[in-house]
C-alpha cells in the first residue's frame, strides 16, 4: 500500500476515534469512562459531556477535508495535520502532568498514550511528504 493510502486510512481512522468517543461521552459518560476502563464517579457528567464534545469536533476536523478535491484536499490534511498534533501534544502533557500529581488514575495514560503516539504519526506524515510520494 502506498503513503498516501495509508495516510487517508489512518486519517479516516483517527478522525472515526474521536468523533464517537466525543459523541458516547456527550450521551453516556459514565458508561463511556467504564469501557475506557476509567475508575471513579463523575461529580459532574455535564463537565464530561462538554469534553465529549471537544473530542468529537477534534475527530470531525479529522474528516472535513474529505468534502475538498485535489491539491486543496493536501493542503487542508497537511494543516488539519498540524493543528491536531498540537493539540494532541497538549492533552498528552497535560493528562501525563495531572497522573503524576495524582489528580487523574493511572489509566487515564491510555489517553496520553494515544494522543502522543497520534501526534508522532501526524508529525511522521508531514515531514516525510506522504501525501506526495
Amino acid at each position: 500500500m502506498r503513503k498516501p493510502q495509508l495516510a487517508t486510512i489512518y486519517t479516516v481512522l483517527a478522525g472515526l476515534m474521536d468523533a464517537s468517543t466525543g459523541l458516547t461521552l456527550m450521551l453516556f459518560p459514565g458508561f463511556t469512562l467504564q469501557i475506557m476502563m476509567i475508575p471513579g464517579e463523575l461529580a459532574e457528567p455535564v463537565y464530561m459531556r462538554w469534553i465529549g464534545a471537544f473530542v468529537m469536533s477534534v475527530g470531525l476536523f479529522y474528516l472535513v477535508p474529505f468534502c475538498l478535491k485535489g491539491e486543496q484536499r493536501q493542503r487542508e490534511l497537511i494543516a488539519m495535520w498540524r493543528l491536531t498534533a498540537v493539540t494532541r501534544c497538549i492533552i498528552c502533557i497535560f493528562v501525563l502532568v495531572q497522573v503524576l500529581l495524582g489528580h487523574l488514575h493511572t489509566t487515564w495514560l491510555t489517553v496520553a498514550v494515544t494522543d502522543g503516539l497520534l501526534a508522532a504519526v501526524q508529525t511522521i506524515m508531514i515531514r516525510g511528504r506522504w501525501l506526495h510520494a
